[in-house]
């Protein structure tokens, strides 16, 4: 629990350094105890900064609440250190993953 509790709060930036907001909250599979996705309140910063083409295609790899909470799948985080940071920017969200 204790690295959940870490988490919150945490900045959220895309792999251009783009800040998205910060943790408000996380989605747990009780059954597996995994983290499933990080809950950002209110879209974040998102909506205020990037242009609505750039947003839009974030949003397709995204989930927004009915509260208007922005869900980031947790499979969409690179690495969590002082930042947690996406794979992809705001701009290439859309664009098929490269092959690992």
């Amino acid at each position: 629990m204790r690295a959940l509790e870490e988490l919150l709060g945490k900045l959220i930036v895309d792999s251009k350094g783009n800040e998205v907001g910060k943790i408000d909250d996380v989605e747990v599979d009780l059954n597996s105890k995994l983290v499933e996705a990080i809950v950002v309140k209110g879209k974040g910063i998102l909506a205020k900064q990037f242009q609505a083409e750039k947003l839009a295609s974030l949003m397709k790899r995204l989930r927004i609440t009915k509260t208007e909470d922005l869900l980031i799948p947790f499979d969409e985080v690179q690495a969590i250190g002082k930042y947690v940071v996406l794979k992809s920017g705001i701009d290439q969200a859309n664009e098929p993953p490269t092959p690992s």
